[in-house]
């Protein structure tokens, strides 16, 4: 589990675009999937 604490995370010009395209089409599953891949797996990388 990650402890609670601020950090910054940079999307690339890719991930702007699939986030701006989930958005549109409001795909729950493909948003849930985004979030655990470009946000999630980012974040626990970080802590190692």
């Amino acid at each position: 589990m990650l402890e609670i604490k601020k950090t910054t995370l940079a999307f690339d010009a890719a991930d702007v675009t699939e986030l701006e395209q989930i958005l549109n089409s409001a795909d729950g599953k493909e948003a849930f999937a985004f979030l655990k891949r470009s946000v999630y797996d980012r974040m626990a990388r970080k802590r190692e």
